[in-house]
């Protein structure tokens, strides 16, 4: 076996090996799991080599009797990495329209969805007695103050200074959806998969009840109704129904790798509908920034998330079977 050295990098591949599987992350944020399910990789499949590197990281760097085998690249950073060969997943943003539109073409329920525009009136036979209100840029929807309940009509009745007063920044382009009872405390679940393989189901419950939905539209409307940093708590238990909808979810979005979908549970009928996927790969919460908060406070969330379905294995066993089946 010829081992060559980059960096922190081995590039090696053994006789026994006909394929390639090149895995792109980021140096400072999740090179040290990926690693890890590299080594899972390496013992659990013996025709794979796996090899992790940096995005932007130049591939004619690579020894050239690596690519004389057949490779998959699966990416989860923006910055590229343009293999010499094989086939690429990664990581995107995809808009929340966009991701309306093919839940519906699949036939998967999700609140109805759309740009608000002033002046339109919303009917709320289709709509419904209530709507939620919030930015439809992808940047913005994390901040839980963003998000406003309204009834359907008092929407259809304001006017430029009663809408300013919502709390939206001038000329923000805002998403109008079907809001969707969780019951008192909202709640929704939380499925990190990567292709399509479950890495952790969390049950996230706000600590607080939301408004009274028989109270004054003013105050609905100026009510808090998500969740945001602190403000939940979270559970990982089994959740057959809800692994089995995620399933079904990420094969709509079969060429994206790692998808953080919000699933939510109707308090009155039990039905199932998604929320949205955040498919540009920011969800990898084992060791995102955006995470690193409630991991430093709650580390039992951290070995729950790692534990609940045995993350990094099941994460192996996903890109085992996806070079397997795509490397060329």
């Amino acid at each position: 076996m010829t081992t060559h050295e980059i960096g922190a990098m081995v590039f090696a591949h053994p006789a026994s090996r006909t394929k390639n599987l090149f895995i792109v992350c980021d140096r400072r944020k999740s090179w040290k799991d990926f690693h890890e399910i590299g080594r899972e990789i390496r013992a659990e499949a013996k025709d794979i080599s796996v090899h992790i590197v940096p995005g932007g990281f130049d591939s004619a760097a690579i020894p050239p009797q690596v690519w004389a085998h057949p490779a998959l690249t699966v990416s989860f950073v923006r910055d590229g990495f343009v293999p010499k060969r094989g086939k690429c997943f990664f990581s995107r943003a995809i808009s929340k329209t966009e991701q309306y539109r093919r839940f519906l073409a699949a036939g998967l329920p999700s609140p109805r969805t759309a740009v608000f525009r002033f002046g339109t009136v919303y009917d709320p036979a289709e709509w419904g007695e209530f709507v939620v209100l919030k930015p439809a840029d992808l940047g913005q929807t994390s901040d839980k103050d963003n998000v406003r309940l309204l009834r359907t009509g008092h929407l259809n009745g304001l006017d430029t200074a009663g809408f300013s007063g919502l709390g939206f920044a001038p000329a923000t382009t805002l998403l109008i959806q079907t809001f969707i009872d969780t019951g008192p405390f909202p709640q929704h679940y939380r499925i990190l998969t990567l292709f399509g393989e479950p890495l952790y189901a969390q049950h996230k419950v706000m600590h607080h009840k939301r408004v009274d939905l028989t109270a004054p539209d003013e105050d609905i409307a100026q009510a808090v109704v998500a969740d945001g940093v602190g403000q939940s708590t979270r559970s990982f238990g089994d959740y057959p129904d809800v692994l089995a909808f995620a399933r079904k979810v990420a094969e709509v979005f079969a060429e994206v790798p790692l998808l953080g979908m919000d699933v939510m549970k109707a308090a009155a009928s039990g039905e199932l509908s998604v929320l949205e996927v955040n498919a540009g790969g920011n969800t990898w919460h084992f060791s995102s920034p955006a995470s690193a908060y409630w991991r430093q406070a709650h580390p039992e969330y951290l070995k729950a998330m790692k534990e609940q379905f045995g993350a990094f294995k099941a994460a192996a066993r996903a890109l085992i079977r996806q070079t397997r089946n795509h490397a060329c």
